[in-house]
């Protein structure tokens, strides 16, 4: 049994704010994979001056890592798992979890928020679609926090007792 957990999610801050939430509730530790990517330097710049190659290698080892270490949530961006070598390495190790929210809802947030960091909402249909069929767990995620904490609990629970 997948003792680890991954939320996906097209807007990583929702993803980070649930996930640090549900962290403490479990007692798990968390871990922003894109936040330790980019404090380790693999991101576009490193992709720039060390070529892809050696950029896909660090992402690579880096969520090897990660996969690896015990009672941990995770979050992760579509982008990065966007390969399938490195959605296995998550996958394997971790119940991933899709917190799905509307196409209007997720607009909205980002315009509330000026997040630079939300997907493209052009390719949202895409992501979408993706992510439903890749991940174990698939919560429609509403309007409210605490509503949604629920769902997301009562969603873990009813995958871990099947």
């Amino acid at each position: 049994m997948k003792k680890n957990i991954c939320f996906v999610c097209l807007n990583k801050n929702l993803a980070n704010q649930y996930g640090q939430e549900l962290a403490n509730i479990l007692d798990m530790f968390f871990a922003d994979v894109n936040g330790i990517m980019q404090y380790n330097l693999i991101d576009d710049n490193m992709l720039g001056y060390a070529g892809k190659e050696y950029f896909d290698l660090q992402q690579k080892k880096t969520l090897k890592q990660l996969a690896n270490y015990e009672n941990v949530l995770l979050t992760c961006s579509l982008d990065i798992l966007n390969y399938h070598e490195q959605w296995k390495l998550i996958s394997e190790k971790c119940v991933m979890v899709y917190l799905k929210y509307s196409k209007e809802d997720l607009e909205n947030d980002i315009k509330k928020a000026n997040n630079k960091f939300a997907n493209n909402l052009l390719t949202f249909d895409v992501e979408n679609v993706l992510c439903e069929k890749m991940c174990d767990i698939k919560i429609n995620m509403g309007k409210y926090q605490k509503t949604n904490i629920k769902r997301i609990r009562q969603g873990l629970m009813d995958y871990y007792m099947v």
